[in-house]
């Protein structure tokens, strides 16, 4: 058996993780999605620390939560270590210089302290970065937010210092479990059917296009690579420096994305046809967010196709399927 410590398990990734392990196990909800099946998890064990626990800005902190692990996993060290814990709000990032300040000790600086952790054990560390890290115009490693500066910061450092690692980059990241802009949309638009405030308006970004990557496909990604590292193939770390891009191979606006919720919202029966919203397209520079964001997201998937460690069916019926979860998931939950 296998151990992996995972930190930041209140985190949209590690919430939706200990979900996937669950689901994948158990329902094989997922399984026929990917082109090849994978039975890691029978021999792998991930225990699971939240930020509140982990204070990865205190090496005692991080030495406390290795010790605990050894408990549970019966002395055997971590394979690895998967860094899940991040401040990811890119707008406060920019409004915000105590929660900036804070994210950058989180994304970036303190990551020697998990280096350090690494490099004694002598294993890799697993840990997420963002597109956000590159220029729109060249692919270069030049941010265009503070929010995207604070992960190169820590990505740079991996590099610089940890002798094993993987980086992967995300993009349009959504979830089914944790609360993001996709759940948000959708309780916004029965609220506003709840309390009769049928018509109102949505106004969405017409000319900002994304790769929706689910928080499911992330994990087999990971999972993939992680089944490589337990044959001993070490190589694949060194890949493209260490980083590869994990994404959706979709590509789609914000504001046809929105349409595919409402569709799916109408079709499912839960809103009639008179109760549908209005989704006004929009420029991105008309909603003046604080924060700038590529019109394209800058990941792809391309680099992961080729070395057959992570691809889907039908990436576009996935992403239909996945809506269907999302919005079966949100109804169920809302407080009529």
């Amino acid at each position: 058996m296998n151990y992996y410590l995972v930190l930041g398990s209140n985190s949209r990734l590690g919430i939706d993780m200990q979900k996937f392990i669950y689901v994948y196990e158990r329902k094989n909800t997922f399984k026929n999605w990917f082109l090849d099946d994978t039975k890691f998890l029978e021999n792998n064990k991930f225990n699971f620390y939240s930020k509140s626990w982990t204070d990865i800005t205190n090496y005692k902190s991080l030495k406390r939560t290795l010790c605990n692990f050894y408990i549970h996993s019966k002395g055997i060290k971590p394979k690895a270590i998967i860094n899940f814990i991040g401040f990811t709000d890119v707008d406060r990032f920019e409004t915000d210089s105590e929660y900036c300040n804070n994210g950058m000790m989180v994304n970036g600086y303190s990551l020697v302290n998990l280096i350090a952790i690494c490099n004694e054990l002598d294993i890799p560390l697993i840990h997420i970065s963002t597109d956000y890290v590159l220029n729109e115009e060249n692919y270069a490693n030049m941010p265009m937010n503070k929010y995207g500066e604070s992960k190169l910061i820590g990505e740079n450092l991996i590099r610089e210092y940890c002798r094993k690692y993987k980086i992967f980059r995300i993009s349009g990241l959504y979830s089914i479990f944790k609360s993001c802009s996709i759940n948000k949309f959708i309780n916004e638009v029965l609220y506003s059917i709840h309390t009769n405030d049928i018509g109102r308006e949505y106004y969405v970004c017409s000319d900002w296009y994304f790769t929706p990557t689910s928080t499911f496909e992330v994990y087999y990604g990971l999972i993939k690579c992680l089944e490589e590292l337990n044959n001993n193939k070490y190589e694949s770390l060194s890949m493209n420096n260490g980083i590869w891009d994990l994404c959706s191979s979709s590509y789609v606006s914000k504001f046809d994305f929105n349409n595919i919720i409402l569709r799916e919202l109408y079709e499912s029966g839960i809103l009639t046809l008179s109760e549908l919203p209005e989704i006004i397209p929009v420029t991105k520079e008309s909603l003046n967010f604080p924060a700038y964001r590529p019109n394209v997201g800058l990941c792809n998937s391309y680099f992961m196709k080729r070395f057959k460690a992570f691809e889907l069916k039908d990436s576009e019926k996935f992403l239909k399927f996945m809506v269907q979860n999302i919005v079966a998931n949100v109804v169920k939950n809302y407080k009529w």
